[in-house]
C-alpha cells in the first residue's frame, strides 16, 4: 500500500481528525488517481462525518460524485448547510457540486450555470490550481447539457491543460475525452480520431500499472464513437470494447449507458442480430440491480429495433414501456433519446412527432451543430407524410364503425395499450387531438368514406 494511504489509514483507525483534515489538505491532487481512489473513499467513509472540516466533506462529496453516489452525496452536502466556508477554493468545490446535482437540489438550468460561473470566477487570479481545473471541468459539463458544444469543448481544454501541468494523469485524461465527445457532436470524426491517438501515444510513457493503461483506454470511447459514424464498424467494435473493459476496472459509473449504447449500436448497423440479442440480455442481467430508467430504456429500445429488423413478434409492452419514457422528451437534445425517437419513427413502430416538430427539431439541430442527428432527421422527413400504415388505417376504420378500443384489440388480437398507442400515433400523423377530429380529417383527405 502507498505510504501516504498507510498514513491516511492509521489516522482512521485512530480517530485522529485533525490529522485527516491535514492530510486531505495536503493530498488533495493526489487522491483523484484511480489506483489510491477506491482505497481513499473506504476510509473516508469510515469517518463520522461531523469530525471532519468542510474542506475535507467537500472532498468526500467529490468522491462520492464521481462514483455515483447519491446518497453520499448528500450526507455531506447536509454536514455542510450550516458551515460558514473559509476560502474561494471551498466557495469553488460547493458552488460546482450544486451545479453538477441540480437535479437532487431541483436546481433549474440557468441557476446551474450561474453556480458554474461562480465556482470559476471566485477563485480570481488562481488559473493553476487543482481548483481552476475542476471549474472549468465543471463548466464544461453544463455547457454540453446545453448543447453548447464548441464552448464546453474549450472549457474542457483549459481543464486538460491545468490538470495535466499537475500531474493529476486521471483528471486530464478525463477533460481531454469530454472534449472529444462534444467533437464528435459537431461531426469532427477525423480529428477526434487523431487527437484521441496522438494523446494515447503522447502519454503512454505512463504505463506502469494496470491503472494507467485503464486511465489511457478510455481514449478509445471516442475513437469508437467516431469510427461507427464513418461506418467502420469492425475498428469501432475493438476500440468501445477496450473502453468498456477499462471503465469496469475503474469504476466510472457515468459511463454507463452511453459505451453500452454504443456497442449495440454497432452490432445493430452490422446486421449482428444474434450477437445484439445476447448482449442485450447479458446487459439486462448486469444492470438489473440498478435503478436506471435510461439503460433500461436503452435495452428496450434496442429489443424492438432487434425484433423489427429481424422480422420478429413485436412485444407491446416494451412499446408502452419505452413510449412512456419518451414522450416528454420531443424538446430534449439528448442525442440518445432523440435518436431513438427518430428511429422508432423512422421504422413506424411509434410516432413521435408532426412534421411542424420535426422542423423545429431540424432548426435546433442546425443552430448546436449537432452533425450525427442531421441524417437521421433527413430520412425521417422523407418518410414522413399524411399516409398511414395499413394496421392505422385498419384501426380507423374500425373506430368509424363505432368500435371502441378494447373491442379493437380483441378484433386485432392485440392489447388495448397497443391500441391506444396506434391512435395516437394517427393523432400526431394528422396533427388532430382525438378520434372525431381524425375522423374529420380523413374524410377530408379522401383516404376512406
Amino acid at each position: 500500500m502507498n505510504q501516504k494511504i498507510t498514513a491516511l489509514s492509521n489516522f482512521v483507525n485512530q480517530l485522529d481528525y485533525t490529522a485527516i483534515d491535514l492530510w486531505f489538505s495536503d493530498n488533495h491532487a493526489f487522491i483523484f488517481e484511480p489506483e489510491y481512489l477506491i482505497e481513499i473513499h473506504q476510509l473516508l467513509i469510515g469517518c463520522d462525518i461531523d469530525g471532519l472540516n468542510s474542506f475535507t466533506k467537500l472532498i468526500r462529496a467529490w468522491i462520492g460524485f464521481i462514483y455515483g453516489d447519491n446518497i453520499e452525496i448528500s450526507l455531506s452536502m447536509r454536514s455542510l448547510q450550516n458551515t460558514i466556508l473559509k476560502s474561494p477554493k471551498e466557495h469553488s468545490l460547493y458552488q460546482g457540486l450544486l451545479a453538477l446535482c441540480g437535479e437532487i437540489y431541483a436546481i433549474d438550468r440557468e441557476e446551474k450555470l450561474q453556480k458554474g460561473l461562480m465556482a470559476l470566477n471566485i477563485l480570481g487570479n488562481d488559473h493553476e490550481s487543482l481548483f481552476y481545473g475542476n471549474a472549468n471541468l465543471t463548466l464544461g459539463q453544463i455547457y454540453s447539457e446545453r448543447n453548447a458544444f464548441e464552448t464546453a469543448a474549450n472549457y474542457f481544454e483549459v481543464a486538460h491543460q491545468v490538470f495535466d501541468t499537475l500531474g493529476c494523469q486521471f483528471l486530464a485524461v478525463i477533460s481531454d475525452v469530454n472534449k472529444l465527445l462534444n467533437l464528435y457532436k459537431l461531426g469532427e470524426y477525423r480529428r477526434v480520431i487523431e487527437e484521441s491517438e496522438r494523446a494515447q501515444r503522447r502519454t503512454s510513457k505512463f504505463n506502469v500499472r494496470q491503472e494507467k493503461e485503464d486511465i489511457l483506454s478510455v481514449y478509445d470511447l471516442p475513437i469508437g464513437m467516431a469510427m461507427l459514424e464513418l461506418k467502420k464498424y469492425d475498428l469501432a467494435m475493438t476500440h468501445l470494447e477496450v473502453c468498456k473493459s477499462s471503465i469496469d476496472s475503474l469504476k466510472m459509473f457515468h459511463l454507463h449507458g452511453l459505451i453500452e449504447w454504443m456497442i449495440l449500436k454497432v452490432y445493430l448497423n452490422k446486421k449482428s442480430f444474434e450477437a445484439l440479442n445476447q448482449e442485450i440480455k447479458h446487459g439486462r442481467t448486469t444492470f438489473s440491480s440498478l435503478s436506471s430508467p435510461l439503460i433500461e430504456g436503452i435495452f428496450d429500445y434496442y429489443s424492438l429495433l432487434y425484433a423489427y429488423d429481424a422480422g420478429e413478434k413485436i412485444d407491446p409492452v416494451i412499446i408502452e414501456r419505452l413510449s412512456l419514457l419518451l414522450e416528454h422528451q420531443k424538446h430534449s437534445l439528448n442525442f440518445i433519446l432523440v435518436e431513438m425517437m427518430l428511429q422508432l419513427q423512422y421504422r413506424d413502430i411509434v410516432t413521435f412527432f408532426t412534421r411542424r416538430e420535426l422542423e423545429q427539431l431540424e432548426k435546433n439541430v442546425i443552430l448546436y451543430q449537432f452533425e450525427p442527428l442531421k441524417p437521421l432527421i433527413s430520412q425521417v422527413f422523407n418518410k414522413l407524410s399524411l399516409e398511414l400504415s395499413d394496421r392505422e388505417l385498419e384501426i380507423l376504420e374500425l373506430v368509424a364503425s363505432g368500435k371502441t378500443n378494447d373491442e379493437i384489440g380483441k378484433i386485432l388480437f392485440i392489447s388495448t395499450g397497443t391500441v391506444k398507442w396506434h391512435l395516437n400515433n394517427i393523432y400526431s400523423k394528422l396533427e388532430v387531438k382525438n378520434r372525431i377530429q381524425a375522423l374529420e380529417k380523413i374524410k377530408l383527405l379522401g383516404t376512406f368514406s
